[in-house]
């Protein structure tokens, strides 16, 4: 096989594991796939093996991240000299250092939310030094990851937008979860372990308007620590079956739900991008969102969606009101939702920005 045209570091995903990184690396792997000429990926926590196309050489180290540093430290330069060197998680970039100083290039690193703004190790502060590029999943992101880290704030950057993957399954094959029965509902997406989130004040404000419509619920789809703790809130806010807990759902549920629910919404306030928000949208749905992240960049107020302060249960409550008691308002955003998918956000788009960042360059 030829020397590959890039080197790539990935965390996870590759294996199918579900999550929003986990769907945006593998939608990597389809720029990748798109491209003629050969790449090198490793991958952190895969253990490799799986299926990838021809011209994709895929190292798993299966969590073995102290092997991942020697293999890079011993590692012989099987990419072509100008070949870029690609970390796609900010954690690796003490590996990717290390293979930054055997290949004698620099390498670019792409940061995709909350561990961007986060203190940096010592190691990863160090590895950054030897970057000469940042990719960001928006301009959030990206600035917050400068603001909090000033000795790194010249290094050149850009925001990649996130978008859809080619994964989500056709909405007629999933199902909908059976104590649903039928019934309207909003729908939230999230992993249930994060206070940031804004479940709590997701169910605060849904208590005060599950009365507007018969039987109205709320679905809630994830898993995580705070499931247990959500739960204990439903049941004191009196909300009893109108919440629905489905765990990890199935690509063809999830769009399912997406298709059939009367709006998304998501409370956040430390999104470093929201692919969730474009899943909706992309099944005609409006979405509530905060003014506290990068969903602003996607959620745009009473044009395609609704946006909110955080922790704001007064505000959401008015939010879902709306929404709900005005369905030709809540349609009509709706539309305009799709409409910006198609023209932003669709796997080609999200492909082509991708292929960019890495450095593939489309003939």
């Amino acid at each position: 096989m030829k020397p590959a045209a890039r080197l790539i570091l990935f965390t996870e995903g590759l294996d199918g594991q579900h999550g929003g990184i986990q769907r945006v690396t593998r939608c990597a792997m389809e720029a990748l796939a798109a491209e003629p000429t050969p790449s090198a990926v490793w991958s952190a926590n895969d253990a490799g093996g799986g299926v990838s196309p021809p011209q994709v050489r895929v190292r798993g180290f299966a969590r073995r991240y102290a092997r991942m540093a020697l293999a890079a430290l011993l590692a012989t330069p099987s990419c072509r000299k100008e070949a870029p060197l690609v970390c796609w998680h900010l954690r690796l970039a003490p590996v990717a250092a290390l293979l930054s100083w055997r290949m004698r290039r620099p390498f670019r690193v792409f940061l995709h939310g909350i561990e961007a703004w986060g203190a940096l190790s010592p190691r990863v502060r160090w590895a950054m030094g030897r970057a000469n590029f940042l990719g960001a999943n928006s301009e959030y992101t990206l600035h917050r990851f400068r603001a909090a880290h000033p000795c790194f704030s010249k290094l050149p950057g850009r925001a990649f937008p996130l978008g859809l993957s080619s994964e989500l399954g056709d909405p007629e094959t999933g199902r909908l979860p059976s104590a649903l029965d039928g019934r309207p509902f909003l729908l939230s997406v999230t992993r249930l372990a994060e206070a940031y989130k804004g479940e709590e004040t997701l169910l605060r404000a849904f208590a005060r308007v599950r009365g507007l419509r018969s039987g109205l619920a709320l679905v809630l789809v994830g898993s995580g620590p705070g499931l247990n703790r959500l739960r204990e809130t439903a049941n004191d806010l009196g909300l009893g079956d109108s919440v629905v807990f489905t765990g990890g759902v199935s690509d063809a549920d999830l769009s399912a739900l997406y298709r059939s629910c009367l709006a998304f919404a998501l409370i956040s306030e430390g999104e470093g991008f929201g692919l969730v928000y474009a899943e909706a949208m992309a099944h005609g749905k409006p979405c509530v969102a905060t003014d506290a992240d990068a969903a602003c960049e996607i959620v745009r107020h009473t044009e395609n969606g609704l946006v909110v302060p955080p922790r704001d249960e007064n505000a959401t409550a008015s939010a879902l009101r709306r929404l709900v008691a005005e369905p030709a308002f809540a349609a009509r955003l709706g539309a305009a939702a799709r409409a910006d998918v198609e023209r932003r956000f669709l796997p080609r788009h999200f492909c082509a920005r991708m292929a960019e960042f890495m450095g593939i360059v489309r003939t």
